[in-house]
């Protein structure tokens, strides 16, 4: 699991929701959503068969945010 930084903690409590976190390497941006809204929409997609299927990337996922 990793921890929020201070930084996302105050994007968490910002007005641009979901909060957005940044790859300083790669410029990439990132959505932090809550566990419960991942889980949700998780299902939604389920029947559609679009699980999430790469191993490589459950790094990328913040559990119990």
């Amino acid at each position: 699991m990793t921890e929020l930084t201070k930084q996302q903690l105050a994007a968490m409590d910002g007005p641009d929701q979901p909060a957005v976190a940044v790859d300083p390497r790669t410029g990439q941006r990132y959505r932090l959503i809550r566990q419960e809204v991942y889980d949700a929409v998780r299902g939604m997609l389920k029947p559609f068969g679009r699980n999430w299927d790469n191993p490589a990337d459950d790094d990328l996922l913040l559990q119990n945010a």
